[in-house]
């Protein structure tokens, strides 16, 4: 029998990918979701480079293409950051799909969740 989602969270990721904070916040995001809840997976500042593929790219022991089946899809990343941090859309993993927000929309999205994780 399938669950309803009763709560929906967000998780707000900073941190640059090996560090501890956003291992902690990804196995949060998978764990909330394997439990049948709904989970936003919001990525800022230098927890974009997550998103690029190579030496900046996650730890191994997740996959942002992984995320999808887990029902953590889009991700959504800011598009202020991306600017600030220089990177070009088109120099990121093209086998993730990425919605990206200014500031005033992410703020809207994170009104939406009932619970806020930030990492």
């Amino acid at each position: 029998m399938a669950t309803t989602p009763n709560k929906r969270f967000a998780v707000l990721l900073s941190g640059a990918p090996h560090s501890t904070r956003s291992q902690a916040g990804l196995d949060i995001a998978l764990a909330t979701a394997a439990l049948g809840q709904a989970v936003t997976l919001i990525l800022l500042d230098d927890a974009l480079l997550h998103l690029l593929p190579g030496d900046h790219a996650a730890p191994k022991s997740v996959d942002f293409a992984t995320l999808r089946h887990y029902g953590i899809a889009p991700i959504h990343g800011s598009s202020t950051a991306l600017e600030i941090l220089g990177v070009k859309p088109a120099q990121l993993r093209e086998d993730i799909e990425i919605n990206w927000l200014d500031h005033h929309a992410i703020r809207k999205l994170l009104h939406l969740s009932d619970v806020l994780l930030s990492f």
